[in-house]
């Protein structure tokens, strides 16, 4: 059995062809899937997806690049909305400084991260974190929120942080994207 933990079904260019994506998922055994939300626009589209298919999960979040003409979520929204037992967890939240020299922007993504991680703390539900050239802060975010500690997983009996590092580098004029996982022990009953 595989679980992809991690993908956009709700995005046009896949959701056109949901037919054929969910049976290149059954030919490759992949058994379950987890849609991250990147903005409460699109939750409807996701939580259909979810209703009409028991083998589809959600997340509920804002992607930290998504800044326009956006509802902001407050906390008590969040943890509404994450009471919908389909969805197993909070995000696709964190931090992304590529290309961002706007300091309003970057202090919007830190409050709407400290959100997510509130709400996940609330709801224990795991995070999934999404961080691009912003390591050190999300790591003092989360120690100033007291969420490494929680979200310990394993034995404990925390929750889970989901945790995707984008590295990029330029070899050769072709971008490299390296993708590591920080505590990726999270088991969910299906």
């Amino acid at each position: 059995m595989l679980i992809d933990s991690h993908c956009h079904i709700n995005f046009n260019e896949l959701y056109t062809r949901l037919p054929e994506v969910l049976k290149n998922m059954e030919r490759k055994m992949v058994n379950k899937i987890l849609c991250a939300s990147v903005n409460l626009t699109d939750l409807s589209r996701i939580l259909s997806l979810t209703h009409d298919y028991s083998n589809i999960y959600a997340s509920i979040g804002i992607h930290p690049k998504y800044n326009k003409n956006l509802e902001e979520p407050n906390l008590e929204k969040i943890v509404s909305l994450s009471s919908d037992p389909k969805i197993i967890a909070i995000g696709e939240t964190g931090l992304d400084y590529f290309n961002l020299k706007d300091t309003n922007l970057i202090k919007l993504q830190h409050q709407r991260f400290r959100t997510h991680i509130k709400a996940s703390l609330i709801t224990k539900k795991p995070l999934i974190i999404h961080n691009r050239l912003a390591t050190n802060d999300i790591i003092k975010i989360l120690k100033e929120e007291k969420a490494i500690p929680k979200m310990g997983g394993g034995g404990r009996g925390g929750n889970t942080l989901f945790y995707r590092v984008f590295r990029c580098s330029k070899r050769n004029n072709r971008t490299r994207f390296l993708y590591f996982f920080f505590r990726y022990c999270y088991v969910q009953k299906f």
